[in-house]
């Protein structure tokens, strides 16, 4: 079982020994793991400090490193220069060469289930069904930018926003936060996989380094705007994002459960699962191989 080791605490030190990364720095709380079990290794926090050594090895072993800045966003990987290495630049090829048609029915199937997200927001917290019908009118590529039309009809549906006041601008903070959360955690799994993040599907701006998170973030906005506002309903009082709103917003989202291809999956797992799928409909061009997270349920 391959997994993804995430690493957030000041004053870690990795290095490397026989064969295992040995975690050690925090308080004498330390640990071994095999590195032929891991497929990648996301250092979160700037401040912790590896060894030449462990780096090495990690590139003989076609294992990626990111490093991360203080926003968690990915801002370097190291990436094999010789023989594994090549492979890098083997998926990135496919994600240049991707056709038209292939692109096309990845964003129609991208946009499908945001909308069937909003749609079921909406029918939990305001018993709206406008949107039931409109995620199965999607065309390949969406070319009637069906996706700007359910997003007006969602954000009115719900009715938060209907002026600039105080409350609404808090609102506002925390799902921005949730979004940057998800952002970042897309962000990271893109770049364990191997993709360029610059290589959007939809998204194109040569100013912005993460096009393909973008782009692939979207099927997990509706599940934190669920956790929004479930947080909003039980206390509509307390709309400030203080620390421990943002606590509880990063709860709520680690507690979501989704369904990806018939699987119960933790959203940052079912980000991953989807992660590594879009690769895979990259490389054997097709589209049906993409893995989308659906609420548990609903397939």
């Amino acid at each position: 079982m391959f997994r993804t080791l995430e690493l957030s605490e000041r004053k870690t030190v990795l290095s490397f020994d026989s064969g295992c990364l040995v975690v050690s720095g925090n308080d004498d709380r330390g640990g071994y793991v095999l590195l032929d079990e891991l497929d990648a290794v996301i250092l979160m926090e700037p401040a912790v400090r590896i060894s030449g050594v462990l780096l090495a090895e990690l590139a003989n072993r076609r294992i990626p490193l990111i490093v991360c800045d203080r926003r968690y966003l990915p801002s370097g990987l190291l990436c094999p220069l010789y023989r594994e290495g090549r492979e890098f630049f083997h998926v990135m090829e496919h994600q240049l060469r991707a056709a038209k048609p292939l692109r096309k029915r990845l964003w129609r199937s991208i946009v499908c289930a945001k909308i069937a997200g909003q749609s079921a927001n909406l029918k939990v917290f305001r018993s709206d069904r406008s949107l039931e019908r409109m995620s199965r009118l999607v065309c390949s590529g969406d070319s009637s930018n069906l996706e700007a039309s359910a997003a007006h009809r969602y954000w009115s549906g719900l009715g938060l926003f209907p002026r600039r006041d105080r409350m609404a601008d808090n609102a506002n903070g925390m799902f921005n936060y949730v979004y940057t959360v998800l952002y970042a955690a897309v962000a990271r799994r893109i770049c364990s996989a191997g993709l360029n993040p610059h290589i959007g599907l939809h998204h194109r701006n040569q100013d912005n380094p993460f096009c393909l998170a973008s782009d692939l973030m979207e099927p997990f906005r509706p599940y934190g705007d669920s956790v929004v506002l479930t947080l909003l309903r039980d206390d509509p009082d307390r709309w400030r994002l203080t620390p421990d709103r943002k606590a509880e917003l990063m709860r709520g989202l680690h507690g979501i459960r989704l369904s990806c291809n018939g699987k119960s999956l933790g959203l940052f797992d079912a980000v991953g699962r989807m992660v590594i799928s879009y690769k895979h409909a990259l490389e054997k061009n097709d589209a049906d191989l993409l893995i989308l997270p659906r609420m548990l349920g609903d397939e």
